[in-house]
């Protein structure tokens, strides 16, 4: 309707109120269903994206824990603490680093033969697990006779391999000290004894940790250890007996029986009680 002057004339303003409601009414309601889409899509990681934060879910020693390959072919731990009476290392350390790990003179730590027969008689996870480590499938016992069972003796990071809903998974974990592993002649976890997973050496990232999973009684993020290769393969692992305090020297690729004491290391020059050098040893002229 036109008005006076080819104007339209103005709605009354009952009329305007009604249309403004309706206005918002119908913007709370688009609002919402956004709202509904949005968190009905499945969760791609974007509660972390924004922050950086790495999820890593952390695995008590005994515990099968996420996506087990295995039952348990962890041999009973050793009494005592797994730090045992020498300082456990922390932050980066070479596989080679004598106490890094622990276990029980002339006792194995893991049943890497239980192991290898269930990926032997599990063709589709023996062929996963072989892929992962990267050897053939029909080479697994020798890869596996090749590792040495250890006792961790600090919080360990490492990259978790497991095997779910027929298919294998990979996911950033630490183990708790206390831990059977398998490790190579370089040091490094290769296998987690409680669940049977192939282990990698964790990928490097910038993000601070964002820990699910397990948890346990003075576990501290700023103490867990990153496990780095010797830079040589080596013949035997120096390992620390917790229970005893002494350590002791463990052949790779054996299971305890070869186990032989290690006499400790003598005190450097500067360290107290170390013996005064004199005369021609101590570079007088």
């Amino acid at each position: 309707m036109v008005g006076p002057g080819g104007r339209s004339p103005r709605r009354p303003w009952w009329r305007r109120s009604r249309a403004l409601v309706a206005a918002g009414i119908g913007a709370v309601v688009v609002a919402g269903l956004a709202a509904l889409l949005i968190e009905r899509q499945p969760n791609q990681g974007s509660a972390t994206a924004g922050t950086g934060a790495i999820p890593t879910t952390l695995q008590a020693a005994t515990s099968p824990g996420r996506d087990p390959y295995t039952r348990s072919v962890a041999l009973a731990p050793p009494p005592g603490s797994p730090g045992g009476a020498a300082t456990v290392p922390v932050g980066t350390v070479n596989g080679d680093t004598a106490g890094l790990y622990g276990g029980t003179e002339h006792v194995a730590d893991c049943d890497t033969g239980q192991l290898a027969g269930f990926l032997a008689t599990h063709a589709d996870r023996g062929k996963a697990w072989a892929d992962t480590v990267g050897v053939e499938q029909s080479a697994l016992p020798d890869y596996l006779r090749s590792l040495t069972g250890v006792l961790l003796r600090a919080d360990t990071s490492v990259t978790n391999h497991g095997f779910a809903d027929g298919l294998p998974t990979t996911f950033r974990s630490v183990l708790q000290a206390g831990s059977a592993v398998l490790v190579d002649a370089h040091g490094v976890p290769r296998v987690r004894c409680a669940c049977g997973n192939p282990l990698t050496p964790p990928e490097a990232g910038t993000g601070a940790p964002l820990f699910d999973g397990d948890s346990w009684p003075g576990f501290r993020a700023d103490r867990v250890v990153r496990v780095s290769p010797a830079p040589t393969a080596v013949a035997a692992l120096v390992l620390l007996d917790p229970a005893s305090g002494r350590l002791f020297t463990r052949p790779v690729g054996t299971t305890g029986s070869d186990d032989r004491a290690t006499a400790p290391s003598p005190p450097p020059a500067s360290a107290p009680g170390a013996p005064e050098p004199s005369g021609a040893d101590a570079g007088t002229p």
